[in-house]
């Protein structure tokens, strides 16, 4: 299906738009039409993609003067690169001549771009160094600003443990009033290694026919999901009984969910010493956290999270080396390339200084598990690709059919009493949730998408700031 609804189907989008908003905010309820229609995926790449912090690239895929690497945001295309200097940048990936783009190639060392259409040339921290046949030019073409000709960088650049992030708009928060209190949460995942994160090898990238939301909420919080997509995986590899229910294998009271800043949302999963998160301890430090996250980590046996709206993390134990499991992280983007196809890249990273047989065995232990030929990853393409199948249907179209994420309940699961006083939730920031069917972590990609597609957000919307 095209994903391209007919205007007659589907009457005033930005009024229906307006009104996914207040079902969103009011009960939790998400249109379906909000997976499929290309006027909301264009209203997306306008009123989040260019108003949010979107994450760019990993200060280690860059480590010397010259290297770049080709990025986006949303759709727009941009140039990853650290300069001569040593200055990490994010230019747009277009001429100022007559917007050609002025680099082909995805990765490489360069110290600058030249436009393959008329020659002009910038250097790598993106200022035009040459024109050719500039002498006859009329005296007054280049009586103008610099940021008139040199390639162009994003009014806000942020970095975080080594993760550049960048946002299009001067308008909207910084970017740590924009990750707020999910800070608390990132540290117990990114601060911890001694010499910060380093990349293994290029990022995996792959298409899937679906929306970009779907994967961003997955990774926001759904333990919920785990006996019945992963049933075969978590039975046949992982070695869980056939006959466990989801209390007994995923709760215990161990699972917590975490909602922050009405927009970001994390899961994580707690278990006994032995299946806990092992990295070499000679790279890891945790002496700049807090108590409260030291405790976490005690315990720690998978944590994954999305911060909104589309840069997902996930830390897991995620295969067996011998009798102990090996720990690993990788981190990921879900890029919107249309209404019904996202652009899925995938970072593997290892903290810095471990062994280069360490660096492969998680290398491949993400591969085989978190990737599209891993054994959970295809199991959740199954089921994501046919939603919005569904949300263009005509049966969906013709009764504005809704999805139902307010199962909020709190199920009040039993407390594994061994693991119970190690954990002390009432220092932890935000909303926790210790039900692992609860919706609340995934959620926050619809909170905050309201918030953004409605003007509600830091900036308000797009054609009032325009007006200001």
């Amino acid at each position: 299906m095209s994903g391209s609804n007919s205007p007659s189907n589907v009457g005033d989008v930005d009024g229906r738009v307006e009104a996914a908003c207040r079902a969103i905010e009011s009960d939790a309820k998400v249109p379906a039409f909000v997976f499929s229609h290309r006027d909301v995926w264009e209203l997306e790449l306008e009123r989040i993609f260019g108003r949010s912090w979107v994450f760019v690239g990993h200060a280690s895929e860059i480590p010397e003067p010259g290297d770049y690497r080709l990025r986006y945001i949303g759709t727009d295309p941009y140039i990853f690169v650290r300069d001569e200097g040593g200055t990490i940048r994010v230019l747009f990936n277009s001429c100022r001549h007559r917007g050609t783009e002025v680099c082909r190639s995805e990765k490489g060392n360069t110290s600058h771009f030249r436009c393959p259409y008329h020659g002009w040339t910038f250097s790598n921290d993106g200022s035009l160094t040459g024109v050719p046949f500039k002498e006859t030019f009329r005296e007054d073409c280049f009586d103008l600003e610099e940021e008139d000709v040199d390639l162009f960088e994003p009014p806000q650049v942020d970095s975080y443990a080594g993760f550049y992030f960048a946002c299009l708009d001067a308008g909207t928060d910084p970017f740590d009033e924009w990750i707020g209190d999910f800070e608390w949460y990132l540290d117990v995942n990114f601060d911890i290694a001694t010499d910060g994160w380093e990349v293994v090898g290029d990022p995996h990238r792959y298409e899937l026919d679906t929306n970009w939301k779907l994967g961003a909420e997955n990774f926001a919080g759904d333990t919920y999901h785990h006996p019945s997509t992963h049933h075969s995986v978590l039975t046949e590899a992982y070695g869980f009984g056939q006959e466990e229910s989801l209390h007994e294998t995923f709760s215990g009271g161990m699972s917590r969910l975490v909602a922050c800043e009405g927009k970001h949302g994390a899961d994580f999963i707690t278990g006994p010493p032995d299946e806990l998160l092992d990295f070499p301890a000679d790279v890891i430090d945790a002496s700049g956290l807090d108590d409260e996250q030291r405790a976490f980590l005690e315990v720690a046996q998978k944590f994954v999270g999305n911060l909104f709206p589309n840069f997902s993390f996930l830390t897991m134990d995620a295969t067996r080396n011998g009798e102990e499991f090996r720990s690993a992280m990788s981190v990921r983007k879900w890029r919107p390339i249309g209404p019904n196809t996202t652009e899925i890249w995938n970072w593997i990273l290892v903290p810095t200084g471990v062994s280069d047989e360490y660096r492969e065995e998680a290398y491949r232990a993400m591969h085989a598990t978190f990737s599209p030929s891993g054994n959970f990853e295809p199991d959740d393409y199954a089921v994501w690709r046919s939603i919005p199948d569904a949300a263009e249907s005509i049966t969906a179209r013709k009764h504005d059919l809704e999805t139902y994420r307010n199962n909020f309940q709190h199920l009040g699961m039993i407390d594994d009493a061994e693991y119970a006083d190690r954990l002390n939730e009432s220092e932890w920031p935000g909303e926790v949730d210790a039900a692992p069917s609860s919706d609340m972590a995934g959620h926050t990609v619809y909170s905050g998408w309201a918030e953004m597609m409605s003007g509600s957000g830091s900036r308000g919307r797009p054609e009032e700031a325009d007006e200001r």
